[in-house]
C-alpha cells in the first residue's frame, strides 16, 4: 500500500499537521492530539501522554517519525484500547524516498550541519518494514540497526 502524502510528510520531516488534519477532517475520528515536549526521544526514552476514551470509538492510532531516517516512522493504527495491553510496533518505511543515508535529505540530530531536507525521490512506493541505516551515506552517527520493534505503547486504563 502506497503511503499517503501526509504519512509521508509525518515520516519525512516530522510534520504531524498534514496527517492531524487529515483524521480531524475524517467522520470518526475521535479525539486527535500532538504531542511533541520534549522531542525528539531516542532508543529507551519514555513518553507518557493521556488520551481520552470514547465508548463510542474505542481506537488507538499514534504515528511519529524516526528521526535521522530518510522515511521511517513508527505506528499503531485503528487498535481497540484494551485494559493493561502491551503492543510492540515495528519501524515502517513510507516507501517515499530512497534510503541512500544522505544528510541532504534526513533531518535530526545526527545532520545538524545540513541546511535542508530535500526529497530524495527514488523510493519504493509502498510501506513496508523498515530495514534501519548501516553507514552507506553521510550521517555522523551510522549504524542505527533495529530489528524491531521501535516502539512500545503500553495502556493503562482507568
Amino acid at each position: 500500500m502506497q503511503a499517503s502524502e501526509e504519512l509521508a510528510r509525518l515520516a519525512e520531516d516530522g510534520d504531524p499537521t498534514p496527517l492531524v488534519q487529515a483524521y480531524n477532517a475524517s467522520f470518526h475520528a475521535g479525539y486527535v492530539g500532538i504531542q511533541n515536549e520534549g522531542a525528539p526521544y531516542f532508543g529507551g526514552e519514555t513518553l507518557e501522554f493521556v488520551v481520552p476514551h470514547d465508548l463510542e470509538y474505542p481506537y488507538l492510532t499514534i504515528a511519529a517519525m524516526a528521526v535521522n531516517s530518510n522515511d521511517c516512522f513508527v505506528a499503531l493504527n485503528g487498535v481497540k484500547l484494551e485494559p493493561k495491553a502491551i503492543l510492540d510496533g515495528p519501524g515502517y518505511d513510507s516507501g517515499s524516498e530512497e534510503n541512500n543515508e544522505l544528510c541532504s535529505s534526513i533531518p535530526g540530530p545526527a545532520c545538524d550541519a545540513v541546511t535542508g531536507n530535500a526529497r530524495s525521490g527514488n523510493g519504493e512506493g509502498f510501506v513496508h518494514v523498515h530495514r534501519g541505516f548501516f553507514g552507506v551515506g553521510d550521517l555522523s552517527q551510522p549504524g542505527y540497526d533495529w530489528r524491531n520493534p521501535m516502539m512500545r505503547v503500553e495502556m493503562d486504563m482507568m
